[in-house]
């Protein structure tokens, strides 16, 4: 007997669907892979046909075909249970329930790639009891990029669990509408951590520029919440330039606030390239003055990466700076400097310069920057 008669065959050996699917659970694992996959399309079809009428077999049959397949194989179950479409997409909305994981995720991608069909049952199960449940519909419906499903997502923002609003923040991220910019910048304010930090994320992805001033205020959030939001700052790019400068230069903050706020003038430099910064340069040669170290550290690589446009203040900060270590933090920054050609012959004058500085730190600094800016502009 062939494979396809021996898996046809053990799903006829008797009228209920409990006999049916150990059939298949017996066929299956013994399969060699090629024949998994192609055994797998010939029992859903099978299946697909039979049990339009009987939920709980066409239950078993789906649950099955996902355990009977390995990590190589899945995506081919996925396909099938895509093809089906539905046939099983009541059952694959049941497994959204799963304490399963496997059966859950899997459900989760295989409704997420249906079309608009299912939306009306994933909506119904975002009122469903179990939170769980909820979490995992907004998931599938991340993947629908509709009017309506971005409605329901605002809703469950304000679900009564977090993780059902965290998941709503990162689907309206995946789907991107600026629409979302609003209730994303409140969410910024939920009082759990987890959804501050997916609010962050998402709002990172829309890049929309009316999130700038929050997206600031979340500079001075816990770390996790800090890092999406300097990530999402840097997306936004040029219009976070001025206030973050601003902060940068105001004596008057927290040392550690205007240190990442330098360093999402860094970050925007590096990504959006430096001119989009060079108005922040004189921001960032206070920066270079603080006493602070890691501030000034922070303004220093910010300074590097703008490069020629902020020659000025660096020279200044080399040769007229009262403080030794300031010059000698200018004199790393012009070593680092060699990769740009514009930039190279006038770092190297003020270089030069700085050897006379009567502080030995400083002298140190300068000769270990010539030696520096040399190896990077010739790649030595």
């Amino acid at each position: 007997m062939g494979w396809k008669e021996a898996a046809v065959d053990q799903t006829r050996e008797s009228p209920s669907s409990t006999r049916s699917v150990r059939g298949i659970e017996k066929v299956l694992p013994r399969m060699t892979f090629m024949r998994r996959l192609i055994a797998a399309g010939v029992v859903a079809v099978f299946f697909g046909s039979l049990c339009l009428a009987h939920a709980d077999q066409m239950d078993d049959v789906v649950q099955t075909l996902i355990r009977a397949s390995s990590e190589e194989s899945l995506e081919s179950i996925e396909d099938t249970l895509l093809k089906l479409g539905p046939a099983v997409v009541d059952s694959l909305v049941r497994l959204l329930a799963s304490e399963d994981n496997a059966l859950r995720t899997t459900a989760v991608r295989v409704l997420g790639r249906m079309d608009a069909s299912t939306d009306e049952k994933l909506f119904q199960a975002l009122r469903d009891d179990r939170w769980k449940v909820r979490v995992a519909a907004v998931s599938a419906l991340a993947h629908h990029q509709s009017e309506t499903v971005i409605q329901q997502l605002l809703t469950t923002l304000h679900d009564s669990h977090p993780a059902v609003r965290s998941a709503s923040a990162r689907g309206l991220g995946r789907i991107g509408s600026a629409e979302a910019t609003d209730s994303l910048i409140l969410t910024l304010q939920d009082p759990q951590r987890v959804v501050r930090k997916s609010a962050a994320k998402a709002l990172a992805r829309v890049g929309d520029h009316r999130a700038t001033a929050p997206l600031i205020a979340m500079l001075q959030d816990d770390e996790a919440v800090r890092r999406e939001s300097m990530n999402a700052l840097a997306h936004i790019g040029q219009p976070a330039v001025q206030p973050l400068a601003a902060i940068v230069a105001d004596g008057n903050r927290d040392s550690s606030f205007r240190q990442t706020a330098a360093l999402v003038l860094r970050d925007i430099a590096s990504r959006d390239s430096a001119p989009s910064v060079a108005d922040s340069a004189a921001a960032l040669g206070v920066g270079l003055r603080d006493g602070d170290p890691g501030l000034r550290k922070a303004s220093a690589d910010a300074l590097v990466i703008i490069g020629q446009p902020a020659s000025a203040v660096v020279r200044i900060a080399l040769l007229q700076d009262q403080n030794p270590v300031v010059r000698a933090e200018a004199a790393t920054i012009l070593g680092r400097s060699g990769s740009a050609t514009t930039w190279y012959a006038e770092a190297v004058d003020s270089l030069i310069l700085a050897l006379d500085d009567h502080e030995e730190r400083v002298r140190a600094a300068v000769r270990k920057g010539l030696v520096r800016i040399h190896a990077i502009a010739f790649r030595q």
